[in-house]
Formats: structure tokens, sequence, C-alpha cells
């Protein structure tokens, strides 16, 4: 994905997450172990997004402010990271548990929930202690362990990707489906990409340079957000109550297909 030099990955022993992204490289915590799975998510995530924008930022002729990230593109970045995770088809249900569970953590600190709460709170949901403690220490970190405040960046990953697949579906609903590359011009926030692809038509900006697949060429992206739009307007749950008898009627198996996931050093 990367020129070849472009970017390295080292381990830390410094960073609360398993994973950290910088300007041109990725920590992977020395404590953590990773399966090939988070090996893929974090290759497109980390990878892909966050160390691909500020890259492309600041190899900009002018605005190379675009590769300095702020708390305001917070939520546009790891959106779109979580985006990329799907239609690359790298995320897989255990990562997206993870993902909604934090926010569950975030909602019950906030309502008073203090951090023993919270971890036993997942421990009783099923989740190892392992990973019942990572989950409330990504919440509890730099707030209070006693409940009522905490750190509430994990909501961003959500919201995010709320609110980049609806900006993609009103870019493509909208016959503008040609501005969807400035989602990696740099760091941005989607109210910035407008007005970006204005100055980008005046030779202002420069196109980015490192791109996902998908977003180089928008054929499959165009088709894929165009006929979601219009499946939203289907009323899934009387078509799930017209298929939910017959799938009552299938025998208990093991699936056919079973997902890899290996756990390595």
């Amino acid at each position: 994905y990367f020129s070849d030099g472009t970017v390295q990955v080292k381990l830390s022993d410094g960073i609360v997450s398993d994973a950290a992204a910088g300007g041109d490289y990725i920590k992977l915590s020395s404590h953590a172990r990773f399966s090939e799975l988070d090996l893929q998510v974090l290759e497109v995530h980390e990878g892909w997004v966050h160390v691909g924008t500020t890259l492309n930022g600041r190899q900009q002729s002018y605005a190379t402010w675009l590769g300095a990230g702020s708390p305001r593109i917070t939520a546009c970045q790891e959106g779109l990271a979580v985006l990329i995770e799907t239609l690359t088809f790298s995320s897989f249900p255990d990562r997206a548990k993870r993902i909604s569970d934090r926010v569950m953590a975030i909602d019950m600190a906030e309502r008073g929930a203090d951090f023993i709460e919270v971890f036993r709170h997942f421990v009783e949901k099923g989740a190892s202690e392992h990973d019942a403690y990572k989950i409330t220490q990504r919440v509890f970190r730099g707030g209070m362990v006693q409940g009522g405040a905490c750190f509430t960046k994990d909501l961003s990953y959500v919201r995010g990707y709320v609110e980049t697949v609806n900006f993609i579906r009103s870019a493509v609903l909208e016959g503008v489906p040609e501005i969807l590359p400035m989602l990696f011009v740099g760091k941005v926030t989607l109210d910035d990409i407008p007005v970006l692809y204005q100055h980008y038509l005046e030779g202002l900006i420069d196109a980015p340079r490192y791109l996902p697949p998908m977003f180089r060429d928008l054929t499959g992206l165009y088709v894929w957000f165009g006929f979601a739009s219009g499946m939203s307007l289907i009323d899934i749950g009387r078509v799930q109550q017209h298929f939910r008898q017959l799938f009552q009627r299938l025998p208990v198996a093991d699936p056919i297909i079973t997902p890899v996931d290996i756990e390595i050093d």
C-alpha cells in the first residue's frame, strides 16, 4: 500500500492501547498478542487511514497543515477507519463487539459506575477478565475511577462511522461521488471536504497519493452505497418475520465455514 521504507512498525512498552499510529509508523504493544484477524484490522485501520491521511497531508504542495491532527477530526478519522475495516472485509464479529462494548462502558461510567462495577459487568456478560479489564481501562484512563467522569474518545468510532456512511450515501445520491477521495486528503472533517474539493479543482490541494482501491475506482462504491440507500427503505422487520419460520426449522449444527483466528506472539 505504501512505498518501500515509508512506514515502520515497531514495538512499544509505553502505550495503553494494543496499537497506535504515528506520522510514519505504527506502534504495537509489546505486551499484547494479535491474531491474524487483528493484524488485518490494524493494517487498514492504523495504516491505510491514520498513517495514510497523515502522509497525504504532509505531502501537499501548499496545505501541509492537512497532515496535522486535532480533536475536531477524531470522529471522522475513527469512523473512516472502522468503515475501511468493513469495506475490506477485515473486521469480524468480536472486533465489532469490542467497539460497541466501549460505548456501553462509557455510558455506565458517565452514569456513575466505578471501575470495578464496569469491569464486573463485562465479566458477567461473558468477557474474559483480561478483555474486561482492557475495555474498562480505556474508558477510565485520565478520568475518575470512582465514576462520573471518564475518557469518551471511544464514542467517536460509532459516531464517526454513522456520519461517514451517511456522508458517502449523500454524495452518491446527490451525484457527486468524485469528492469522496478527499476523505483521505489529510486530517479533515466531513464539512471540510466540499471546500477542499473546490480548492483541489483550482490546483491548490493535491489529490491524495495513498488511497484505498475502492476509493481510487469509485464504480463499486457508487453501486454499493446506491443500493444501500434503497435497501434502507425496506421494512426489515416484515422481511425477517417472513423468513423466521423457515429459519426456525433449521437443525442445530456446526457452521460450514468457521473463521480462522490463530494466536501469534
